[in-house]
């Protein structure tokens, strides 16, 4: 989709976290913890700066990519 609309300059853009916890004290989480560098899944606060930044004029030449936001997860 970034490729079609990049010629009517409009961007594509996203952010993705395979494991975000959202609320406090998810024992779901605790065991995946070990497989994310960071030691802990990624937060509504840790993500939302990306999508900020993704919205706003700053991110104007970004088109067709999408942001990881996950701790190191994918270079386990």
């Amino acid at each position: 989709m970034g490729i079609r609309l990049a010629e009517k300059t409009v961007v594509v853009t996203g952010s993705a976290s395979e494991l975000a916890e959202m609320g406090a004290g998810d024992s779901r989480f605790d065991s995946m913890a070990g497989d994310i560098l960071m030691g802990r899944p990624a937060a509504p606060e840790d993500i939302v700066p990306t999508a900020v930044f993704l919205a706003a004029s700053d991110s104007d030449c970004i088109t067709g990519q999408v942001i990881p936001v996950e701790g190191g997860m994918n270079l386990v």
